[in-house]
């Protein structure tokens, strides 16, 4: 899934360019939006689809993060991360 990161968000502002309100992200914005959501993503949940290895397609679903960041007191700090099974207990 990692390879096909950075692709997707290439992608998304391709797309969503001519949506009034959207800001493109850059390649440094990109780098910094794969490291910080790569923690919560399932592969599970991320589905992407490649015509002669380019990204044609993708579709991201993640968990209700909100009844964990509650159980963790809204903090999000390394320590504080968030296992994969309360955020699966959210899923449900």
């Amino acid at each position: 899934m990692k390879p096909f990161i950075i692709p997707v968000l290439r992608l998304m502002n391709e797309t969503f360019s001519d949506i009034f309100g959207y800001y493109p992200l850059d390649e440094e914005e990109m780098k910094k939006f794969a490291s910080d959501y790569m923690m919560v993503l399932d592969p599970e949940f991320v589905k992407i689809v490649t015509d002669q290895g380019n990204v044609i397609s993708f579709f991201i679903a993640m968990p209700d993060l909100g009844p964990a960041l509650q159980k963790a007191k809204g903090k999000l700090l390394p320590l504080d991360i968030l296992s994969q099974r309360d955020l699966k207990r959210t899923i449900t």
